[in-house]
């Protein structure tokens, strides 16, 4: 038996497969995972690894045996494709368990109930975010610029009229990384790296004026923090998602990972400012972010889930994926976010349902 336990939350996405990898190279036990409808797949994980409880909510299983069993792990790697497990993951935290969260829209939903946690027991898992948190950590009080780093993804040598006459498949030849469709899509339209700025906000409550976005083709720099004597440190790794998600589990202990160091030998760096008529969909997260209302945060998630779904199908360009997301945000922004996590949950829900009919 090891001495180190881990529960994946989400174990059958991506970070959650990449969870497992860490795992293995930590030699860690994996005393608790959970899955959507994928139960075959979290099935077979469970026989396969060795997995000490497993739970789904589209199958009979023990919910209470579940939590016991992740409650008894020493981190929660949680990398759920929803936020229905809010109210857990905040329980998780309040009870003093270390708990990292790959969950984009439950970081930015959850907002202010998770402020409580933030340089504590609560680490974040994107690359960014990671590194943002390394940088930041003995210097929190000194900090005058963060910088977010963006690959520019499928489309960063072409024109938006180029971009316009293409097939939507052609922005999943993500020029790096390979990833789901759907963040994937954001990277290409930059979505994402307004989405990674709006979840800085949150996870390090860095005023959005000091937040900052620039492409980066190398995708050697994750993220760099400017101090306030203008020092400035940057984070540099290979592209992979196994350092962040190793650091989320054993920070401070640095432990050997499975990436390799990088050759520095001939390495060039470029670092290049964003244009935003080009990248609409990261001009309107800008937009977002500087209107400092958490509620148009989780809203522009919402709006941008529809536009790439909207533009999967080939309902609409490329180009029109700002206006329908900005026209989304406009309609529903009325509606405010309730307190209580249950509550948010289904106005999160409600908000997903109304979007989808804004779009039509």
């Amino acid at each position: 038996m090891s001495e180190c336990k881990l529960a994946i939350l989400g174990i059958t996405g991506s970070i959650g497969s990449q969870t497992v990898q860490v795992a293995q190279h930590l030699g860690c036990d994996i005393v608790a995972a959970s899955a959507g409808r994928r139960i075959e797949k979290l099935q077979a994980l469970k026989d396969t690894l060795g997995i000490g409880v497993i739970y789904s909510p589209y199958g009979n299983f023990d919910r209470k045996a579940f939590e016991e069993a992740v409650y008894s792990a020493d981190a929660i790697m949680v990398a759920t494709s929803d936020v229905s497990e809010m109210p857990f993951v905040l329980k998780l935290l309040e009870d003093g368990k270390r708990v990292a969260i790959a969950t984009k829209e439950m970081l930015v939903l959850g907002h202010d109930l998770f402020a409580p946690y933030r340089w504590k027991n609560l680490y974040p898992v994107d690359s960014e975010h990671a590194t943002v948190y390394m940088l930041m950590k003995p210097y929190i009080s000194l900090v005058k610029e963060v910088y977010l780093t963006a690959s520019g993804g499928a489309f960063r040598d072409l024109s938006l009229n180029e971009i316009d006459n293409l097939s939507p498949k052609d922005a999943l030849k993500h020029p790096v990384w390979s990833m789901g469709y759907k963040i994937t899509v954001d990277s290409a339209t930059l979505a994402n790296k307004g989405i990674e700025l709006l979840e800085a906000r949150v996870l390090f409550d860095i005023p959005p004026s000091k937040l900052k976005a620039v492409m980066h083709r190398e995708v050697i720099v994750h993220a760099m923090v400017v101090l306030h004597d203008n020092f400035t440190l940057m984070g540099a790794y290979k592209p992979s998602m196994l350092l962040p998600i190793q650091f989320s589990l054993t920070y401070p202990d640095l432990k050997e990972s499975l990436l390799k160091p990088i050759s520095w030998h001939g390495q060039t760096l470029h670092f290049e400012d964003i244009p935003t008529d080009k990248y609409g969909m990261y001009k309107l997260a800008i937009d977002v972010l500087n209107t400092d209302d958490k509620k148009l945060y989780m809203l522009y998630l919402i709006a941008d889930d529809i536009v790439v779904e909207r533009y999967m199908k080939e309902e609409i360009r490329f180009s029109q994926m700002p206006w329908l997301a900005e026209k989304i945000i406009d309609t529903l922004s009325e509606n405010n976010i309730p307190y209580q996590p249950e509550e948010r949950i289904f106005w999160y829900r409600q908000m997903k349902e109304r979007a989808k009919e804004v779009a039509i």
